[in-house]
């Protein structure tokens, strides 16, 4: 069959090969869009020491098809205990969540999670035994 454009008879895998490299350029472009949130500190430390471990973050990702999927629980559990993971850390201070949902121009969608934050073990402090307390 002649080519439209050059009038040309173009073989069948010439042909596949111009329809992979247009799938190819055209998953290649997307639109992103980026939001996050911080979340404040809430621990009680009356009876513990905190020691920091460093900066630390980690992520979970997740595809679609047909529409885009929504980040849960279970994405945040992942993202957090692999940022934990990563520094033998008990909890992460100051963590902020960041979430990028990614539309490729076929209908796939990717959102991805990110947790970041300062990494702290928490060591509880045991309270002093004082002796007429015991008796």
């Amino acid at each position: 069959m002649p080519s439209p454009l050059t009038g040309m008879k173009v073989s069948t895998p010439m042909r596949l090969l111009r329809l992979a490299v247009l799938a190819l350029t055209l998953s290649t472009f997307g639109c992103t869009l980026s939001m996050g949130i911080g979340l404040p500190d809430i621990l009680d430390l009356q009876n513990g020491h905190i020691e920091s471990l460093g900066h630390v973050s980690a992520t979970s990702s997740k595809y679609g098809i047909l529409s885009p999927p929504q980040f849960n629980q279970q994405m945040l559990d992942l993202a957090v205990d692999s940022a934990l993971k990563k520094k033998g850390a008990d909890v992460l201070l100051n963590m902020r969540i960041t979430t990028e949902l990614t539309n490729y121009i076929f209908p796939i969608y990717k959102i991805v999670l990110r947790v970041e934050g300062m990494a702290a073990k928490v060591t509880p402090i045991e309270p002093e035994i004082v002796r007429s307390q015991v008796l």
